[in-house]
């Protein structure tokens, strides 16, 4: 599991890591907010000396053609398309990298939040990402989905590594807290 991966030795990776990183976990779709993103990162990169690099990790759906020629276009060349990658590659990911970005218009659940918190990252999330974002919204970085939002935010998730103090014990508590809502709430409606 991804778990066991991340308290595994790391193994070799295929992706260099020359210089620290944002990481995005997810499908390369439009609705992943990607294309602020990459220029919202772009921009904030550039006042740092273009010390950074994007990883983008996840399949490559039709929009992946979109967003290379995006990078193209802008010469944007701190971004990287990683593609599918194993779970103990994932883990070597998100283990390496200096924090995580699910700027999504919308999730469903989120789990590459879970899994940045569970590798002890900050998360940049947007105030439309929804899902588990709305639940852990304390232990997260919040920006606005515009590529300005999001640049102000890649600078607050940098300035938070290592300052991540997410307990298990109380996502487990706000667990159990909605699932005793949502249960009342059927309930009711009987």
């Amino acid at each position: 599991t991804f778990i066991e991966a991340l308290s595994s030795p790391a193994a070799p990776h295929s992706i260099p890591l020359d210089k620290p990183y944002i990481l995005f976990v997810g499908r390369i779709d439009p609705k992943k907010n990607l294309e602020n993103l990459i220029l919202g990162f772009h921009q904030w990169n550039e006042t740092r000396g273009k010390a950074f690099r994007l990883i983008l990790s996840g399949r490559k759906d039709p929009y992946y053609a979109y967003l290379v020629e995006l990078c193209q276009r802008h010469e944007i060349h701190d971004v990287e398309f990683t593609g599918f990658v194993d779970e103990q590659e994932l883990a070597n990911l998100f283990t390496r990298a200096r924090a995580v970005a699910l700027v999504s218009f919308g999730e469903g659940f989120g789990l590459p939040i879970i899994e940045g918190l569970a590798a002890g990252k900050p998360v940049l999330v947007t105030t439309e990402t929804g899902g588990i974002a709305d639940t852990l919204r304390e232990h997260l970085v919040v920006c606005d989905p515009s590529v300005d939002g999001i640049c102000k935010g890649l600078e607050e998730v940098v300035e938070t590594h290592g300052q991540i103090q997410f307990q298990w014990q109380s996502f487990g508590d706000v667990a159990r807290s909605m699932y005793d809502v949502m249960k009342r709430g059927f309930e009711n409606s009987k």
